[in-house]
């Protein structure tokens, strides 16, 4: 019987794990997948070089992913680390120097600053998108129908929800204090080598689909659909959209303060859709690529490897991703290779020799991509963090107040679970 079970091998459940192994607990993980790495999942045939279909980048020279990177001997690309932006509005494509110099292009990807000057002065908690219209100093010239829909597109891509849907509180919560700059680094390896090596050692079940929870002072007893295990805590690392759609039942049903927090905070979606083509028709002029089309956003996987293919990949959040998602893989690909062409003004078809389409919404042990907070739910990530007496602890994404939405914040979260049931023994 083991001491501690973890429910999910992703970051934050694999972070939980190797904390307690390394201190001499016995610690069982429970998987649903085949695989260790949850959102972070990487493709290693659709180039020369790995293809990430889920967690793109380390986000930060200062973050927790650095300390597993670093201990474990893998390498990064760091071309991104600068990122170059281009732009496609108006109907045509905007080289760097000129996105730069569109008059609301520092305002397209700034209204978390506008919104944290509004807090500072006792402004109300309201949703993203009805403080836009009651900023009337936002915009330094009057926006176009493009502006509006480029900052809808940054906004979802960077929140995986729409500004209808995120509130301003719960949003400023997020600091990503001590990061470091904005830069991006890609794993050379990928996240899966990653994810992998910090499985090593680890006790870890695939196959494990956990139905219920049976909990009391004494400790858990987990059922999957197979099996059940017994322990004196568990650390659950469930994505927020599985706790949200009731799969796992917890017996007794868990306290009313930690429903309410996870039914307050919002399981937003993302997808990718990834093209490799014969040979390249862009520029190699760019990192990203935003765009007011349903993609909202491009880059290139192969970004300063010497062996980079001709890859692109689109990445996209909230309603844009869950209408790709209600479409089968061959008309999201036909829409992708649509938007492209409206872009470049050439026929593409023809040259696409590879495809995949990972909408993380219609994965069934995600049901999201990452998560964000409503109007109202501001403090919900602190209460889904607390543990339930000194039985239950609580991991992943969405209980990272300050670091949400990231494998940095999802490791941390990890680790914290882990000391809080250790101080709990």
């Amino acid at each position: 019987m083991a001491d501690v079970i973890v429910i999910g091998a992703g970051a934050a459940g694999l972070a939980a794990a190797r904390e307690l192994h390394e201190r001499g607990v016995a610690v069982t993980v429970l998987e649903a997948r085949d695989r260790v790495g949850g959102r972070a999942m990487t493709s290693f045939d659709v180039a020369p070089h790995p293809v990430e279909l889920g967690a793109e980048f380390v986000h930060g020279e200062n973050v927790a992913t650095w300390s597993w990177i670093e201990r474990f001997g893998l390498g990064t690309i760091d071309d991104a680390n600068q990122p170059v932006f281009v732009t496609y509005a108006e109907e045509r494509l905007w080289s760097a120097g000129d996105s730069a110099r569109r008059s609301n292009a520092t305002a397209i990807w700034r209204p978390e600053a506008r919104a944290r000057r509004e807090a500072q002065e006792g402004g109300p908690d309201r949703s993203v998108a009805d403080a836009l219209k009651a900023w009337t100093d936002y915009w330094p010239a009057k926006p176009s129908d493009d502006d509006l829909r480029l900052l809808r597109n940054a906004f979802a891509e960077l929140h995986a929800a729409d500004i209808e849907d995120v509130g301003i509180a719960g949003m400023l919560e997020a600091t990503y204090e001590g990061d470091g700059e904005h830069t991006h680094y890609r794993l050379a390896d990928g996240y899966s080598a990653l994810l992998e090596r910090a499985a090593e050692g680890v006790d870890i079940r695939f196959g494990a689909v956990v139905e219920r929870i049976a909990w009391s002072s004494k400790g858990v007893t987990v059922h999957t659909r197979d099996s059940r295990f017994q322990a004196g805590q568990a650390i659950v690392t469930l994505p927020l959209g599985v706790l949200q759609a009731g799969d796992v039942e917890f017996d007794p049903p868990l306290p009313a303060e930690k429903q309410a927090a996870i039914e307050a905070l919002g399981a937003g979606n993302i997808g990718k859709i990834v093209l490799r083509f014969r040979e390249r028709f862009w520029n190699e002029d760019f990192s990203f690529l935003l765009t007011t089309l349903p993609t909202q956003l491009w880059w290139r996987p192969g970004e300063g490897r010497p062996d980079g293919a001709p890859v692109l990949t689109a990445f996209f959040g909230g309603r844009d991703a869950n209408c790709f998602g209600e479409m089968p893989d061959g008309e999201a690909i036909n829409h992708a290779l649509r938007d492209l062409e409206a872009m470049y003004g050439r026929e593409l078809a023809p040259l696409v020799e590879d495809a995949r389409v990972v909408i993380w919404g219609n994965d069934p042990y995600t049901k999201m991509g990452y998560s964000h907070v409503p109007t109202g739910g501001a403090g919900s990530r602190d209460a889904l963090a607390l543990p339930v007496q000194a039985t239950l602890f609580f991991a992943g994404e969405a209980t990272n107040r300050v670091r949400p939405a990231t494998v940095h914040g999802a490791i941390e979260s990890g680790v914290r679970a882990a000391r809080e049931a250790l101080e709990a023994r």
